[in-house]
C-alpha cells in the first residue's frame, strides 16, 4: 500500500489486481483519504488505467525533480481529478475534486519525505498486482 499518515492526513492508494484483460487494462483499487479523521474520499473497483498509474509514477518523479511544476490525474472513470503542485519549501499542495456523490474539493499539504515515500511505497505496489481472474 502506499501510504500518507500524518497528524491530520491519511492517505492510502492501493493497486490491487487487474480488472480485465487487455493492453490497458483497469486496475482494481482502494482510494480512501481522510482529513482530520473525516473521509472524504473511499472507493474500491476500477480506478485507474495501468497507464494511468504510470503516468502520475512518471509525473510525481517530474514534480519531485523540479522538472514539472504540477502533476494532474484526471482518469477515464469521472471519480476523481487529483492536482499536485508545489509549494513553497517542501510542501506540496494536493487538490482532490471528488466527483462520485457530492461534489466537494479538498488541498491538502504533504511533505516532500512523504511524497517520496509514497511515490517509493507505489512503484512497488505496481509490481505485485495481481492477474485478472479467470473467465470461461
Amino acid at each position: 500500500m502506499a501510504t500518507i499518515k500524518n497528524q491530520d492526513l491519511y492517505i492510502n492508494l492501493f493497486p490491487r489486481k487487474y480488472a480485465e484483460r487487455g493492453d490497458d487494462p483497469f486496475i482494481a483499487s482502494l482510494f480512501h483519504i481522510e482529513l482530520q479523521n473525516t473521509t472524504i474520499f473511499d472507493f474500491y473497483g476500477s480506478l485507474l488505467l495501468e497507464s494511468e498509474y504510470h503516468y502520475f509514477l512518471d509525473n510525481l518523479d517530474a514534480v519531485l525533480s523540479g522538472s514539472l511544476k504540477r502533476v494532474i490525474v484526471n482518469p477515464v472513470e469521472p471519480y476523481f481529478v487529483l492536482r499536485i503542485e508545489k509549494e513553497q519549501g517542501e510542501l506540496f499542495k494536493w487538490i482532490f475534486y471528488r466527483k462520485v456523490g457530492p461534489k466537494q474539493i479538498d488541498a491538502l499539504l504533504v511533505t516532500k519525505e512523504e511524497m517520496v515515500e509514497f511515490r517509493r511505497q507505489l512503484q512497488q505496489e505496481m509490481t505485485e498486482i495481481l492477474p485478472p481472474p479467470f473467465l470461461p
